[in-house]
């Protein structure tokens, strides 16, 4: 997962070693929080479709709501957020 350093005190290391092994984690972690983010956005743009294809079945005349569509995506993505942090 993260490189690992153990740092004891016989131990020589150089701040530079340090430093990109630092940097190294960093962008990894980066990495993986923005698939988390995509994730959940991918699971809140389907949930938001299912949802908005039910009541279409039912009424043919239902007028698209584009504002409406978006504020119901924001809402599950708020929702899966919260729920993924905890």
């Amino acid at each position: 997962m993260f490189p690992h350093i153990v740092i004891t005190e016989g131990t020589s290391t150089s701040p530079r070693l340090l430093l990109a092994t630092m940097e190294a984690a960093h962008r990894q972690a980066h990495q993986e929080l923005e698939v988390v983010h995509r994730q959940i956005a991918n699971r809140a743009e389907r949930l938001t479709i299912t949802r908005k294809a039910k009541p279409w079945s039912r009424c043919r005349d239902w007028s698209n709501g584009t504002r409406s569509d978006e504020r119901m995506f924001h809402d599950h993505l708020d929702r899966l957020i919260f729920e993924r942090c905890g």
